[in-house]
């Protein structure tokens, strides 16, 4: 799969949510074999503000760095920690965004009870490397897989970088 046919697999999956409000990519999730490897493509080709570590992505069975990018929703690298979600992806798709990680507007707690009102079923909050988070169900097992954020961590892409339009 290519990397656009990723992005727009992830878009067409993100149209779904249109019911919890105005959105905004944080970041985006890469599968990949090796998280240093995937580090040196990217900061390679990438204008970024440096690497950081970040704690693994419980909710999808990932080990995971961060790209601070200078401009866009950064970019989470992933590598299988385990036989979770990122494995079947990477098995099914390769190497491509699989991920994004999206803020809303709302609190967590509104976000859960507007999901709930749109039968949007979400997984209970996790940890993740850019903080509590919870799944969007009921998908493939393999993804595309869309994550929201119970909070942006300081210092991420805000609105005007990448909200959705509507």
């Amino acid at each position: 799969m290519t990397e656009a046919d990723a992005l727009a697999r992830l878009a067409a999956a993100r149209a779904g949510l249109d019911a919890l409000g105005p959105l905004t990519v944080v970041a985006r999730g890469y599968a990949g074999l090796d998280l240093d490897q995937a580090e040196a493509e990217a900061t390679g080709t990438i204008a970024h503000d440096g690497v950081r570590p970040a704690p693994d992505d419980t909710l999808l069975g990932a080990r995971c760095r961060i790209v601070l990018t200078l401009d866009g929703p950064w970019l989470v690298l992933l590598e299988p920690a385990n036989e979770g979600r990122l494995a079947a992806s990477l098995a099914r798709y390769g190497q491509v965004p699989i991920v994004e990680y999206l803020a809303l507007t709302t609190r967590a707690e509104e976000t859960v009870a507007v999901a709930a009102r749109a039968a949007i079923a979400l997984s209970p909050p996790a940890g993740g490397p850019l903080g509590r988070e919870r799944l969007v169900l009921g998908g493939l097992a393999w993804g595309p897989h869309l994550i929201l954020l119970e909070e942006p961590p300081p210092g991420a892409p805000g609105p005007a970088a990448a909200t959705i339009e509507r």
